[in-house]
């Protein structure tokens, strides 16, 4: 059970970089539908390869080897984010930081969207810690998992209703739908794998 919490800390921060790639970059076209899957195949290849290279090593060079794979997950979700008419995002931001209008249109998107950003993750974080107090008392590493679990289905929620047209506070009713729904499934997962240890 402590493997499945550590290959979900591994797998958040790309995650959550692949969901704010969605906000900042969002004409990625069809080519979303292929990429997403693949980023996610590839990133648990390398979280497995992560596993092992810390088991073969006994655990000499554990946070060494995580900070590598969490580096490489998250080049990985870079390189793999598509564009549809546009060039790829890395050249994206090395012109808007060339040319300085284009910085400040960023960073005016980035500011437009922010406030709505730091709503998801509160309520994230809120219905997690709500169902780690009713749902996952005793079992050992609840308190991560409702917290990752609420985060992470707020923001899919979030990005879901805005990405079938839906903006403001709408899209917070449904991303707190989705944390609640994402941490009970979480809770039963982990109290199905308890009982059966």
């Amino acid at each position: 059970m402590n493997n499945l919490f550590k290959f979900m800390a591994a797998l958040a921060p790309s995650t959550l970089l692949l969901l704010i790639l969605f906000q900042l970059f969002p004409y990625t076209g069809l080519g979303r539908i292929l990429t997403t899957p693949l980023t996610y195949m590839l990133n648990t290849g390398v979280i497995g390869f992560g596993f092992l290279i810390v088991h073969l090593l006994r655990h000499r060079f554990s946070i060494a080897v995580w900070i590598t794979v969490g580096v490489v997950t998250l080049c990985i979700t870079v390189w793999l984010y598509p564009q549809e008419n546009q060039a790829h995002i890395i050249d994206q931001i090395s012109d808007a930081v060339g040319n300085r209008q284009e910085f400040l249109s960023l960073t005016q998107e980035l500011q437009k969207r922010g406030p709505h950003l730091v709503w998801t993750l509160i309520i994230g974080i809120t219905v997690g810690l709500i169902g780690r107090s009713f749902l996952a008392k005793n079992i050992s590493g609840g308190l991560i998992a409702s917290l990752l679990a609420g985060v992470i289905g707020a923001l899919v929620g979030n990005h879901f209703f805005q990405y079938m047209g839906m903006y403001g506070w709408f899209s917070l009713v449904f991303a707190f739908f989705a944390s609640c729904a994402l941490v009970f499934l979480v809770d039963s997962i982990v109290r199905s794998a308890n009982s059966a240890s």
